[in-house]
């Protein structure tokens, strides 16, 4: 999250930016000839301690290596160093088209596949759930995904930078990623798209014209304004129940989590906790200085799943807790920390841990996820990982990537076993009429084509059976009818 609520950190960057400062000069003045042990123990008095080695490190390095060096590259080194050392993939280091491409995600648009990337031990990884409605997210990739090729090109100890540089792309490019996620490893082709601006998406049921919908994919700059105008919207049509929608919501500004928490929890009550290093906590309360005096009083039904994250699950949290409304779907992802970013420098920034955030009851959910008040699942098939493209399968072929494929054929009603890992006679009877009904070569072979093929029906499938929609309406109808 953007917004720092909190600066108890502000005092340790002040002396990474000074300590680079002392190392610049010290190499400067020493026009890299060793420095006597005299100066070396003045230095280590003066910066103290640990970040005294690393500014001797540095001057030895500029002084005495053999080869090129770029001081802006050790600096930097240095710094990601830090960093990883925490173990903490939302802690990180941005310069260059790092630091743009955050920025960009935070508060502008731009053309891609809509992840956050971070790495663990060398390899990128996807930090965050994909925003929804972007390449990532149709593809079904998740957080946690480790990126071991582009286009066929391996990434591990690959800079951050490159690795984003090498994903981004003009709309319209594919991109081919190797993921492993667990044990299996398989490649998605992704096609870039614009990655919008908005993340609002509001209209009127079409069988309910009394129930508004709100699709929240993100948090940015804009959504807490958009998110009031589609509620204002909403009820000139006629709403008077509506159901918030934050699956796949990966997150974003705590400021806009919380104006539009406010507008459903009486003022006063406890919107959320924050809690820094040393265990001080802080309330937030609803506030008419929040949410502008705008107070829902329909009745409201929000919708999660295992994607949504941060300050999706601030909102939801405040929802279940606060404004004693029922959250309906999975337990959340879990991620029960707040980011703020800081400058280092004008072409570089600090995306930095500094607060636990806990929710009005004072529940630490990090890592464990918020519980829905209403459990409503997926279809087994929505789980299923993306096929393996590179081989065709064919009669007699078994293992993992078989199993997938009948598990993608019975979730769209074909007479395979969905617990088979074997392509018997069934299997090849589904998808020589899979290939029939969808105009592709009938062979009875799943090649390349074919796989694409099931993947896009399985997820236009899931898209128009939503079981965890339906449970929403029900819930908000039987609210009416008991008149809640």
């Amino acid at each position: 999250m953007k917004e720092e609520k909190q600066i108890s950190f502000k005092r340790h960057v002040i002396i990474l930016v000074v300590t680079v400062l002392i190392v610049a000069l010290v190499s400067t003045v020493a026009s890299y000839q060793i420095i006597s042990r005299k100066r070396q123990e003045a230095i280590l008095n003066e910066i103290g301690g640990d970040l005294g080695e690393v500014a001797m490190t540095y001057q030895k390095i500029m002084s005495q290596y053999v080869g090129k060096v770029s001081p802006k590259e050790l600096s930097e080194g240095a710094i990601k160093g830090m960093t990883n050392a925490l173990d903490d993939p939302y802690t990180e280091y941005y310069s260059g088209a790092e630091k743009q491409s955050l920025d960009d995600t935070i508060s502008g648009s731009f053309e891609g596949i809509g992840a956050v990337m971070t790495t663990k031990d060398g390899v990128p990884m996807i930090a965050e759930p994909p925003i929804a409605d972007t390449p990532a997210e149709k593809k079904q990739l998740r957080a946690n995904d480790l990126i071991l090729k582009i286009d066929g090109k391996e990434t591990k100890d690959e800079e951050l930078t490159d690795v984003v540089k090498k994903i981004r792309g003009k709309k319209g490019t594919d991109v081919t990623l190797t993921i492993q996620r667990d044990a299996d490893v398989f490649d998605v082709i992704l096609t870039r798209d614009k990655i919008p601006v908005e993340s609002v998406f509001a209209h009127i049921d079409s069988e309910q014209p009394t129930v508004g919908y709100i699709q929240v994919t993100t948090f940015s700059e804009n959504t807490a304004a958009d998110f009031e105008k589609a509620l204002v919207d909403l009820k000139k049509q006629g709403a008077n129940s509506y159901i918030i929608d934050m699956r796949k919501n990966p997150g974003g500004l705590l400021t806009a989590v919380l104006s539009m928490a406010s507008m459903f929890v009486e003022d006063g009550q406890t919107i959320l906790q924050i809690e820094n290093k040393n265990g001080e906590k802080e309330e937030i309360k609803a506030d008419k200085k929040l949410d502008n005096g705008h107070k829902v009083k329909e009745p409201v039904v929000v919708l999660v799943d295992e994607q949504s994250a941060s300050a999706s699950e601030i909102f939801a949290a405040a929802i279940k807790e606060a404004a004693k409304m029922p959250v309906i779907g999975t337990k959340t992802f879990g991620k029960g920390t707040m980011q703020s970013i800081q400058p280092i420098t004008d072409e570089s920034e600090l995306k930095l841990t500094t607060n636990k955030w806990l929710t009005p009851k004072g529940n630490w959910i990090h890592k464990k996820g918020l519980k829905p008040t209403i459990e409503s699942r997926y279809p087994f098939y929505a789980y299923l990982n993306p096929m393996d493209k590179e081989n065709s399968y064919q009669f007699g072929a078994e293992g993992k990537q078989v199993l997938l494929l009948n598990g993608m054929l019975a979730g769209l009603d074909y007479e395979v076993s969905q617990e088979s890992e074997v392509f018997d006679a069934a299997t090849q009877e589904a998808v020589t009429r899979f290939q029939e009904e969808h105009d592709l070569s009938v062979t009875g072979i799943a090649n390349r084509d074919t796989i694409d093929a099931i993947e896009m029906a399985v997820i236009q499938k899931l898209k128009d059976n939503d079981p965890q929609y339906d449970k929403a309406i029900e819930t908000l109808l039987s609210s009416s009818e008991k008149g809640e």
